[in-house]
This record gives structure tokens, sequence and C-alpha cells, in this order.
């Protein structure tokens, strides 16, 4: 206070040509640079939770312990803050059934909404989509493939046939207090009574799975199972929601499904 009113106190301190005016003009400069330097350091070095990296949290979680013990548990820890699935929602579309091989095509369509329990920070996580033990199409019948990947939009390689299996990794990344969307289509053959089986792999808070038949006058009958929900049949030409499962626990092993049915031609 008494630096901003001595001018006016002092009127030889406003005439910076006189010695007084000189030396307090420049003092007055060396404070605002000694508050501005302070300034930008406090600005630096004040907590910002929303520019911490996870890692550094979980040092601080561990009072800054140094040592290969505390490398080892943040390494787990980390991996236990794995974006979780705020929805997954599967449409399948029978396109065709071959009499023949009792088989059906089906388009598959995937949403995936990753959101991160750490909703101030970036995240980011590998991940992938694939499918496994794919039946041989029947003779002349169209390849199984991997339409598309996207990933927020972006295009993750291109299409891509497989015979039995296909696997396509990709990366998961989750800006503060965003979501990550990803989006696939799988083209594959599926045999009468073959299981269709899904396994949560990280919570999911919501899951839903729909069968649309494409296939005409034909009905498709949908049986559960286990866990899922009602068996019944779907009429050509409409669409049934078999599956509406909310806050799904990850599996216990590979064999614990979340979703399990098989699909028939109802005669």
């Amino acid at each position: 206070m008494l630096t901003a009113v001595a001018p006016a106190l002092l009127p030889a301190l406003r005439n910076v040509s006189g010695f007084w005016g000189a030396f307090y003009a420049s003092w007055l400069a060396g404070l605002l640079m000694f508050v501005a330097t302070g300034l930008i350091i406090a600005a630096v070095t004040l907590p910002r939770p929303e520019q911490d990296l996870i890692n550094t949290r979980i040092h601080n979680l561990l009072q800054r312990q140094q040592g290969p013990h505390i490398d080892y548990i943040s390494k787990k820890l980390v991996s236990l803050l794995e974006p979780y699935m705020e929805s997954v929602e599967r449409t399948l579309h029978i396109v065709k059934y071959d009499e023949a091989s009792k088989f059906f095509l089906v388009n598959q369509d995937t949403e995936i909404v990753y959101r991160s329990y750490v909703v101030d920070a970036d995240v980011a996580f590998p991940s992938r989509v694939g499918y496994r033990n794919a039946p041989s199409p029947p003779v002349g019948g169209d390849s199984c493939c991997l339409a598309y990947l996207r990933v927020d939009g972006k295009d993750v390689g291109g299409s891509e046939t497989f015979d039995s299996e296909i696997i396509r990794p990709f990366e998961i990344s989750i800006k503060p207090h965003s979501q990550c969307v990803v989006k696939h289509r799988m083209v594959f053959w599926v045999a009468v009574g073959e299981p269709n089986r899904q396994l949560a792999i990280r919570f999911t808070r919501k899951m839903i799975v729909k069968i649309s038949n494409q296939l005409g006058t034909q009905k498709v009958k949908v049986t559960h199972h286990g866990t899922g929900g009602p068996s019944g049949v779907i009429e050509g030409g409409e669409m049934s929601m078999i599956v509406n499962l909310s806050d799904v626990l990850p599996g216990k092993d590979e064999n614990d499904f979340a979703v399990h049915f098989t699909m028939d031609i109802e005669n």
C-alpha cells in the first residue's frame, strides 16, 4: 500500500530525472519483476489434477516410496484403472441362410463406448477386436471379413478377409471428461445350433444384443443357454432385442460368458 501512495506523499518521486525519482522507478520495476516471476512459478507448481499422470497419483498414494516393489505394484494398480465399457451394443443382421450347409450369413455391427475411471486425465490403453473359430464358408459363399474398424470416427486399417480367425489391435484414447467410441462390422457364417458367446473382459454398464432377421418369410429361433434373456422366434423382416443386461462383471475365466445363445430355423 505504501508503495502505491508514496508518489502522492513525496512529489520528488514523480520526477524520474532526479535522484529519488530514478531510484523509486528502478525499485518499483524490480518489485514488479519479482511479483511477476513469483506468480509464474506459483502457476507452474500449483497442483492441477487435470494434468497429473496416473502414475504420479499412484506414487503419491504410496507416499512417494521408491524401489522395484513400488514399480511392481504401480503397474498392477494402473492395469486396474483400464477404461470400462459404458455400453456395448451388437446387432446381428441375418442376411442369408444356406440350406445345404445349414449356415447363416451374419453381418454383425458393434458399437462400444469406453469411459475412464479417472475422469480428469488423459488415458490410453491398448485393445483389440477379433473373431475366432469361424467355420469355413459354404461352397460359393462369401468370405468372412472385418469390414471396418473405426475409433472415434477414424478408420484403423481397411477391410480384411479371414478364414477361421482375425485379431486387430488398436488403442483406446480418452480425453478428460470424454469418451472413446469404437465401431466395427464383422461378416461371418454361423452354423445352426452353433454357440454364440460373449465374454465381458471389462466392467460393462450396459450390454445389448439385437437380431435383425432379413430372411424374408423364414423365421429364426433363438435359444438362450444361461444368462441373456428369454428364448423366442423372430419373424422374417423383424428385429428383436435378445439381450439387455446392466452392470456386467468381467468373466472369472474364459468360460464364464455373459451371453450364450444359439440360432435355428423355425419350421
